[in-house]
């Protein structure tokens, strides 16, 4: 008959611990130098042992006490012998016979009768302790704070043990003496243990991450560098494209002479009859600019006719946002001025002297911009002279 008792000490990367015996409660450290805190109380803070045959179904053993045989051994099973099985339990759980042939085993001799077996040979009797706890994805028991699998298995082998035993100690003059030598066959029983622990860890999660976006960022930077700075005269116009400077008074004033370009373009699209009338842009009249300006492309086959139609109908509605059906000057505008860093409200509002300004606005209002928006001032304290000719 056998008796073993088992536990188990994990330590994780958080410095955290945790240990278990098969006839006590878990216990808790908080630390490598922290106290071992135990938690009495229902199956959560207990191991559960489980007995497995090599497939990994259940094998009851413990036939020999009061309860009979079970699979599973809790705290309340153990707390007496230990887990106890017979040896003719472990073998049945290994599903191994003692008087089965082993051919492998057989000297090869022709003349040989019969081959062995490990009634005759001996063999080694395996178990695999298997330790899970709640989070880790082994466990498979409900309830219990951990569980243990024993896996049983056994492999024949030529299992030897040699022993001496003096029936007449050797006489120091003469070392005359007697002795037994002795060469046996039989079973060794052999317990390996290992096992898995997992615990979420929050900051773990937070370095997994941030190590991923840095890892994933760094091929998008290495990019980066080179156009930005290897690629000789690409690389001063990539530069420029992204890194562009700002200057609002320059913006504004640049912005101003587009949108006077623009009204006029309009005009002449339009058909205004004069400078102070303004007419809307029909259909029509789009198409005719649009078929011009797309006439090599219709002409070569690239956009046949039906393609372009559809082309101009959907930058007619995109244009007309009013849905007047026709193109208004505001319309136009908004359009040529889409992708303006300074839009035209922005243009108003920089010279409504009605609106009310924020003091940081007023403190990083550079004068290069003061000076667009208001002209020079003069020497002479309360005067702004504009600029002569």
């Amino acid at each position: 008959v056998v008796h073993f008792n088992h536990g188990y000490l994990v330590s994780f990367p958080t410095g955290e611990r945790e240990r278990g015996k098969d006839k006590s409660v878990l216990e808790f450290s908080d630390g490598p130098t922290e106290p071992w805190k135990k938690e009495e109380g229902d199956k959560a803070v207990e191991m559960a042992t489980v007995i497995l045959r090599p497939d990994g179904s259940r094998c009851e053993v413990g036939s020999t006490l009061p309860g009979g045989a079970r699979s599973m051994w809790t705290r309340a099973d153990v707390i007496a012998d230990g887990i106890t099985a017979t040896i003719i339990e472990l073998l049945d759980c290994a599903g191994f016979s003692l008087d089965a042939p082993q051919p492998e085993f057989g000297s090869g001799d022709p003349v040989e009768v019969g081959l062995p077996t490990a009634r005759l040979m001996g063999a080694d009797l395996r178990l695999r302790l298997s330790y899970h706890n709640k989070a880790d994805e082994g466990y498979a028991i409900e309830d219990y704070g951990a569980v243990c699998y024993v896996r049983v298995s056994a492999v024949p082998t030529w299992n030897t043990a040699t022993g001496i035993a003096y029936s007449e100690v050797p006489n120091p003059m003469t070392s005359a003496g007697s002795y037994r030598y002795r060469k046996r066959y039989g079973l060794s029983l052999s317990i390996q243990a290992q096992g898995s622990f997992a615990k979420f860890d929050y900051m773990s999660l937070v370095n997994t991450i941030v190590n991923a976006v840095v890892i994933l960022a760094l091929p998008a930077a290495i990019v980066r560098f080179l156009a930005l700075y290897g690629l000789g005269l690409l690389s001063q116009i990539y530069f420029r494209a992204q890194a562009q400077v700002v200057d609002i008074a320059q913006e504004l004033t640049g912005l101003s002479a587009r949108l006077a370009s623009s009204v006029a373009t309009f005009k002449v699209v339009s058909g205004g009859e004069d400078d102070l009338t303004v007419a809307d842009i029909e259909p029509s009249v789009l198409r005719k600019y649009l078929h011009q300006a797309f006439q090599k492309e219709i002409k070569a086959g690239i956009l046949s006719e039906s393609e372009f139609e559809s082309l101009v109908a959907a930058l007619f509605r995109n244009l007309d946002t009013g849905k007047s059906s026709k193109i208004t000057l505001r319309e136009f505008l908004t359009a040529c001025t889409s992708h303006e860093i300074v839009e035209p409200r922005n243009l108003v509002d920089f010279f409504d002297k009605d609106r009310r300004r924020g003091v940081l606005e007023t403190v990083f209002t550079t004068a290069e911009l003061r000076q667009c928006i208001h002209g020079p001032v003069a020497k002479k304290a309360g005067k702004v002279q504009p600029e002569e000719p």
